[in-house]
């Protein structure tokens, strides 16, 4: 790839810093504490949202980081087999199963609040369970373990028999106590929208294990309405009230639209993903981070490290398959370089090497050093890594 060291060296990013970056942040994941091990039952292989600095807690215990969680060890197994990233793996999963999941329908409840020793609010949110059933398929295809084949199943089954729409939306959540669907237009996480297409990354898993076309189904079903969300301009939008765009869940939307474009080779998805692409481009800051929101026809200076991971690894996965080209290079290569701003340097097992959640636009950092941003921002550095050595063998399967 021409010129590719030329634009490294420009941007002022190397493999020594990417290689310490990972290392730092894997070790956080590990051994900091954001995963409750060793710890009284009730949490015990549960993974915590994030480190509140200012404060010295972890807010809550969380479903959906933990199905992340599964997934991200089952990751870095993939690269190296390794008895400890396996074990944590299903310490994980079965903290879901035993804690987090209702028995009798297959919802997993939402937050573990500490304080109230309890979940709470009492809901179910269509892509957290969405997420958990990633990583428990993944676990499966690892250990071929029936369980995780059983429960993934009954999952997935609820989530398509209560939660789709005949349109293929889903609804957003489902309260467990009072039985009902509900949604929120003020909030994109409580509202149907395109950021359910990454739902079918795992229903698609599932239907090549079991051949099951109910699966498949519904995973063309979200994805076809999906793609018609999406503006003329690329964007997805977010919140209906005011008809805003979170960069967040738009990278969910083309994350689940590239693994099925990619699996079922739909150039319809895989062209949607370039106009996303292309539209998170042009919100690209001086930092050479990206606007985490556009609302008002303008993107504000605000920076969501997550959403920041999710725009590398989408730009890597549509260069490594030939859907845009080198001009996209120099983007990304600063991206990375801001990706690795938000690490957190600082001494301190709970913090150094994770990833704070939020830059503003005066360059301050928000005191959260998150668990799903640190898991996605590794996995980023490491395609980009990847990528500059000339390598394209990521696994889409393993997409965070």
């Amino acid at each position: 790839m021409k010129n590719v060291s030329a634009l490294v060296d420009k941007n002022g990013i190397s493999m020594e810093k990417i290689d310490d970056s990972i290392e730092l942040a894997k070790n956080w994941v590990l051994y900091s504490g954001i995963q409750n091990y060793g710890k009284r039952c009730l949490v015990n292989g549960a993974f915590n949202s994030w480190y509140d600095v200012d404060n010295k807690i972890y807010p809550y215990v969380y479903s959906e980081v933990s199905g992340y969680g599964i997934s991200f060890y089952l990751y870095l197994e993939s690269m190296r087999e390794d008895n400890e990233l396996l074990e944590r793996a299903i310490l994980s999963a079965d903290w879901i199963h035993n804690y987090a999941l209702i028995a009798d329908t297959f919802d997993v409840m939402f937050r573990f609040y500490y304080h109230e020793n309890d979940f709470w609010p009492r809901n179910s949110y269509s892509f957290d369970n969405a997420i958990i059933l990633n990583g428990l398929v993944l676990l499966f295809n690892k250990t071929k373990n029936e369980k995780y084949l059983d429960i993934s199943t009954k999952i997935a089954k609820r989530l398509i028999d209560v939660m789709q729409h005949d349109n293929g939306s889903f609804y957003s959540y489902y309260s467990l106590d009072d039985g009902i669907k509900l949604m929120s237009p003020d909030s994109w996480s409580k509202y149907p929208g395109s950021y359910h297409a990454k739902n079918a990354i795992a229903l698609l898993k599932l239907f090549e294990i079991t051949g099951d076309s109910f699966f498949k189904n519904s995973a063309t079903k979200v994805c076809d309405w999906s793609l018609k969300q999406q503006q003329n301009d690329g964007r997805f939008v977010s919140v209906k009230t005011d008809e805003s765009t979170i960069l967040h869940p738009h990278c969910y939307s083309l994350e689940g639209l590239f693994y099925a474009g990619a699996i079922m080779d739909n150039d319809d998805y895989l062209q949607s993903v370039i106009k996303g692409i292309d539209w998170i481009i042009k919100s690209q800051l001086d930092t050479g981070g990206i606007s985490s929101t556009y609302v008002q026809g303008k993107f504000l200076p605000t920076e969501r490290c997550d959403a920041l991971a999710q725009s590398i690894r989408l730009i890597i996965l549509a260069l490594n398959r030939g859907l845009i080209g080198e001009e996209y290079i120099e983007s990304v290569l600063k991206m990375g370089k801001r990706l690795l701003q938000f690490q957190c340097r600082k001494p301190g097992l709970a913090q150094r090497g994770g990833f704070y959640y939020m830059i503003n636009g005066d360059n301050i950092e928000y005191n959260n050093i998150n668990s799903w941003a640190t898991m996605f921002s590794v996995q980023a550095l490491i395609m980009l890594g990847e990528f500059l050595n000339s390598e394209k063998n990521f696994d889409i399967n393993f997409l965070l």
